[in-house]
């Protein structure tokens, strides 16, 4: 059902791509190159990737970055996207999961034992019952669990990408 979740959060996104404003999103990405591989601290051994959808596909041609989706042995789905500039483009998961109907329902920070921070959501669509996770971390070492916190720390130059955005759906 994670899965599911990702694929209608990236199809949202893709729907929306062409009304989405091209200004400076156009700019030549960060010096990160678009063939580096995934960072091993983001992604770990035991992840499969799951290839992209042709309106994830479609919705990545337009990204400032890159994306990936990746499943795990305990029935998680981790959605990877490297940014490499300010963009709206990169938005909240409740805004893509409102889109295909899920109701959603904000919880606490998520402080996991070693004090890395998660913004989390419970979403909920009939019987498919979500827990949501996110955060941003930054090249300058920065996290963020708000979307639109780094949005203008970023837009504003008071942080340095790329960034790495990881959303992480699991059944709740």
């Amino acid at each position: 059902m994670k899965a599911l979740a990702a694929f209608f959060c990236l199809s949202a996104l893709a729907a929306s791509a062409p009304l989405w404003p091209r200004a400076r999103e156009n700019a030549p990405p960060s010096s990160v190159a678009s063939d580096e591989a995934w960072p091993v601290e983001l992604v770990s051994p035991g992840w499969q990737s799951v290839a992209l959808g042709e309106r994830e596909r479609r919705f990545a041609r337009d990204f400032p970055g890159r994306l990936a989706v990746f499943a795990t042995a305990d029935d998680r789905t981790i959605l990877l996207r490297l940014v490499h500039q300010p963009t709206r483009k990169l938005h909240p998961a409740a805004d893509c999961l409102r889109a295909v109907g899920y109701t959603i329902e904000p919880r606490p920070i998520h402080r996991q034992i070693d004090g890395v921070e998660w913004a989390e959501l419970r979403a909920t669509r009939g019987n498919d019952v979500l827990r949501v996770r996110e955060r941003i971390l930054g090249a300058d070492g920065r996290r963020w669990t708000d979307i639109s916190a780094w949005y203008w720390s970023a837009a504003l130059g008071r942080a340095t990408g790329p960034w790495w955005a990881v959303t992480e759906f699991a059944p709740d």
